[in-house]
């Protein structure tokens, strides 16, 4: 299926977007079915997409508001209820990070050699291993 390419097409997925930035937590839109929720989805990626290259067109490359959006900071992703109904919410990156740390600040004798790196899940395994890869302990 193909999405509109006109920024007005997509002002219902703005004003999603413009609930969740006013929002502490975010917000959410009851969709219905999974296929429709994914292509909603779609659509306010593709809001965004717009958005930015409208950015591009009337910023300059130094401007801070070049190739950005008002709506960087926010995800989205669909998820099922327990009655089957699929919603799209959109809701902030949010990480825990508890500690950072300007590795210039630290002493060597406290950065972590050797350590493995992360794997995440879906990632496709690391060819080497046994490579040095220095890390911060984590303090908590």
């Amino acid at each position: 299926m193909t999405l509109p390419d006109q920024i007005a097409a997509y002002e219902d997925c703005f004003d999603l977007y413009d609930a969740a930035k006013n929002d502490e937590k975010g917000s959410r839109a009851l969709i219905g079915s999974r296929g429709e929720a994914k292509y909603y989805a779609m659509r306010m990626q593709q809001a965004r997409k717009l958005q930015r290259n409208e950015s591009r067109r009337m910023f300059p490359k130094e401007s801070p508001a070049y190739n950005k959006t008002d709506y960087d900071s926010l995800k989205v992703t669909c998820r099922e209820d327990k009655h089957g109904l699929w919603w799209v919410y959109v809701t902030r990156h949010r990480h825990d990070v508890r500690i950072i740390e300007q590795l210039s600040e630290i002493k060597d004798q406290e950065l972590v050699e050797h350590a493995r790196p992360l794997l995440l899940q879906n990632e496709p395994k690391l060819i080497s291993q046994s490579a040095p890869v220095m890390a911060i302990r984590r303090r908590v």
